[in-house]
């Protein structure tokens, strides 16, 4: 009997503090907001990748619509490349050896080519 009393009256209290109900109902829905704004991603990302000396059959493997490629010619080091012309990466190719090198300031941009370069390699390979 005491308990349903008690019950009786902390509901009774809770419904007239307009505080507490527009904290019930109002604080989900903006942590739902900012949670949909933080971790909605953008499709249209695209990288722009360096090319220096690439077998030309890697390059048609690698191609897709979220890279975009320059041919590089000079002998600069692949970081002053990167800086000079503000590419997501450059990749080269020495014997058998292929290099990227990854500029790294956006994290997707950097995925986006190593999941290119690690998918067209499976290509290549079968």
């Amino acid at each position: 009997m005491r308990t349903a009393a008690m019950i009786k009256r902390v509901l009774t209290e809770m419904l007239r503090d307009k505080r507490t109900l527009a904290l019930m109902f109002l604080a989900p829905l903006l942590i739902l907001t900012l949670m949909y704004f933080l971790f909605q991603s953008n499709t249209d990302q695209t990288a722009s990748l360096g090319v220096r000396n690439v077998d030309s059959t890697l390059v048609k493997a690698i191609k897709n619509n979220h890279i975009k490629f320059h041919q590089v010619s000079s002998n600069a080091s692949a970081e002053q490349v990167i800086r000079d012309h503000d590419y997501a990466g450059l990749i080269a190719q020495k014997g058998n050896k292929i290099t990227l090198t990854l500029q790294n300031s956006d994290q997707s941009k950097s995925a986006i080519l190593k999941q290119s370069l690690q998918q067209a390699q499976v290509k290549l390979k079968m």
